[in-house]
């Protein structure tokens, strides 16, 4: 009878400490999500640089600064990331690379989503205007990518000049293109043309939700607890 009781109480105990680890964890990404979100809100606050004035400064401090970019795009040549949804739908998005006019390099200019067809071996991803142009838009990230299956790393060429990947991997789609590709991308501007659907979602506006969760693992500690006193004690009884 008392080894039931001990390994009763180390199981209550164990799932306490492990229900509260578990709300402390998401407290803090509810914090961390904070923080993403300041920092989102001071780089917007910056005002508009050309992106050449900002090509030597470290990568870590360029994210979300909106920028203006002088150069042509590619021709005949345009990224495609697999498995991007947007509000349900299967989908694209569409990167093309853009030759800077002030330097010998490339970046890859985020278009917006498009719906995947029927077919897999055919994606709508029209080619935009080569001509040289100035553009808008903020500089940001590829989305996150979850688990990396086998072959993620696949580039798959597909008719037309399109080249469908799992994750953007700038080297190694420099290397395919032919060129040296900044290591971020850029979010092209709602207003600018040459672009599908541009609804940019911006970073830590989540917070509440992690807080949601850590209140509900810490709520299965209380109750826990509380069950246990109660079994307890009609033990004792």
């Amino acid at each position: 009878m008392r080894s039931t009781i001990w390994i009763g109480t180390l199981l209550a105990v164990a799932l306490v400490a492990l229900f509260v680890r578990l709300g402390l964890w998401q407290l803090d990404r509810a914090e961390q999500k904070r923080a993403e979100r300041a920092y989102f809100q001071r780089q917007r606050e910056a005002p508009v640089a050309p992106l050449h004035d900002l090509l030597d400064q470290p990568v870590g401090r360029l994210a979300w600064r909106s920028v203006t970019v002088t150069g042509a795009y590619v021709a005949g040549v345009a990224v495609v990331l697999d498995n991007q949804s947007y509000r349900g739908r299967a989908g694209y998005l569409v990167y093309s690379p853009l030759r800077l006019q002030a330097a010998p390099r490339a970046v890859l200019v985020n278009r917006g989503w498009v719906p995947a067809g029927e077919r897999r071996d055919t994606v709508a991803a029209d080619f935009a205007s080569e001509s040289l142009q100035t553009l808008r838009a903020l500089i940001g990230e590829p989305p996150a990518q979850g688990v990396q299956l086998k072959g993620a790393d696949h580039i798959e060429r597909l008719p037309g000049g399109v080249l469908r990947v799992q994750k953007i991997d700038y080297a190694r789609l420099g290397e395919v293109i032919g060129l040296s590709l900044e290591p971020y991308v850029l979010l092209l501007d709602p207003r600018e043309a040459d672009g599908f659907v541009r609804d940019w979602v911006s970073p830590g506006g989540d917070a509440s939700r992690h807080e949601s969760y850590a209140f509900q693992w810490f709520a299965m500690a209380t109750a826990l607890i509380v069950i246990y006193a109660v079994l307890v004690r009609r033990g004792r009884r």
